[in-house]
């Protein structure tokens, strides 16, 4: 029995103190550094609400700014794999800003750059997938997989 015990005790210690956690290394195209990417933490990075301030295609010949200013469009991502997307607005100067829901559904993250959005529609479910250009405290950069679109987000 003590044998037993023994043995359940080391497994245990020896699963608490090892990290699972993967870290992937990216080379920056333009400045040649090397930055990690911890595939936990890019979880904790893109939860929060994002409001859209740039849409453009993938050549950049057009364009569209976006005003950080109501209105506006803002994306929230939970911790917890949920996302919706609203639009801010303002009807009048003396009313404070108001929310109201465009959508919702469940967002993934796969290999630590495709985010992939799964969208609760009353009568269909659509999926969008998007690669992850840039991710920080300040910005996300999503390209579309499909489209030829990449938003430009800031955190709010």
């Amino acid at each position: 029995m003590k044998i037993i015990c023994s043995i359940i005790t080391i497994l245990f210690l020896f699963a608490c103190t090892s990290n699972n956690s993967e870290v992937t290394e990216e080379k920056d195209n333009d400045s040649g550094a090397v930055t990690a990417i911890d595939s936990s933490n890019i979880l904790y990075q893109l939860s929060g609400q994002w409001i859209l301030v740039k849409r453009t295609n993938a050549d950049g010949s057009k364009s569209v700014n976006y005003s950080l200013e109501t209105p506006s469009i803002v994306t929230h991502f939970e911790n917890n794999g949920y996302f919706s997307i609203y639009d801010m607005i303002k009807t009048n100067a003396s009313e404070k800003e108001k929310m109201e829901k465009r959508s919702s559904g469940q967002w993934e993250v796969y290999n630590d750059d495709e985010l992939v959005l799964r969208y609760s529609l009353t009568d269909s479910n659509n999926v969008e997938s998007y690669v992850i250009q840039t991710i920080d405290d300040k910005s996300l950069v999503l390209k579309n997989s499909e489209k030829d679109i990449i938003d430009s987000y800031q955190r709010k």
